[in-house]
């Protein structure tokens, strides 16, 4: 796994024009850093962290060696980023979308490091509140999506709302502040999860997981670097699994992967991801992702 050449690795950064909350603006006016692990190109390292709960965890992207003048340039409040990543036999793909909030530059040796600190729709859920009644008809997902869209900048699509088919009762439901915490009180009742990754809204049951395809984890197609079961005390009771592979931008929070490890075959099956995180490093070994997945969901209906 370690023995991947840095070279065929590729990064790409690019910060605005404008706040993720406003759209970002048009891509080709943004601030675009590159790097492939050649000394032509900037090194570039980031540790993405997603997960299925509403709260979003912070992000880091460190940039080698910038000059002062990019640097001040950089510190505009708010300024959309996305984290583009991937193989030179595969492309770039997406792997982050966020805002910027703190931007630090530091010395590292005789390298100067600035480190780009983001959410993932901060912006858009801290802006968004609501005051408004739901009908008795209302079914729960058309309540979600109604509350999804008044998030600016989030792209709302009913395919990724998939939930318990449910109606609010008689009296329906009323309710005056932040649109993320009537959300979260919604997914406490009806048991579901949700979250915005890549600028896309999610609400999936807990017993279900994102039909997009499951990506296999396997030291026959060289991802796999190790498997292991999560034990918690007193009784070293199996919690979850725990999954290291050679870094795939397809791994989606609430998606899938299907492990096949010769090592602990009591392990193979197919996991929900719960928690994931992407760290790359375009001049060292450091390219991987790292899955958790919080209890045994093999009993997952792949049909589901």
């Amino acid at each position: 796994m370690k023995n991947v050449q840095p070279f065929s690795r590729q990064v790409e950064i690019k910060v605005g024009p404008l706040t993720e909350w406003e759209g970002g603006g048009d891509e080709s006016a943004a601030v675009r850093f590159y790097g492939d692990g050649t000394n032509n190109n900037l090194r570039i390292k980031f540790s993405i962290a997603k997960h299925i709960v509403s709260t979003s965890t912070t992000t880091t992207i460190s940039v080698y060696n910038l000059g002062p003048g990019i640097r001040g340039a950089l510190q505009k409040p708010e300024t959309q980023v996305i984290v583009n990543a991937g193989w030179a036999n595969v492309g770039l793909l997406s792997v982050f979308k966020g805002t910027v909030w703190n931007i630090v530059s530091r010395r590292d040796g005789a390298d100067i490091v600035t480190d780009l600190l983001c959410t993932a729709a901060m912006g858009s859920i801290a802006r968004t509140a609501l005051s408004k009644s739901f009908g008795p008809t209302y079914e729960l997902s058309q309540m979600l999506f109604d509350i999804a869209n008044l998030f600016p900048g989030v792209d709302v699509d009913p395919k990724l709302i998939d939930v318990k088919n449910v109606f609010l009762g008689n009296q329906g439901y009323s309710y005056a502040g932040p649109a993320s915490d009537l959300l979260d009180k919604l997914s406490r009742v009806h048991g579901f999860s949700w979250w915005i990754n890549d600028g896309r809204f999610y609400a999936i049951d807990d017993n279900k997981k994102i039909n997009i395809g499951n990506v296999v984890i396997s030291a026959n197609n060289g991802f796999l670097i190790r498997a292991e079961p999560i034990l918690t005390t007193p009784f070293q009771v199996q919690a979850g699994t725990s999954i290291e592979s050679l870094f795939n931008p397809y791994i989606a929070p609430g998606g899938s992967v299907v492990l096949d490890t010769k090592i602990n075959p009591l392990l193979n099956g197919t996991y929900k991801v719960h928690e994931l995180t992407h760290l790359g490093d375009t001049h060292s070994d450091e390219w991987t992702t790292s899955i958790i997945n919080h209890k045994e969901l093999k009993e997952v209906d792949d049909g589901q």
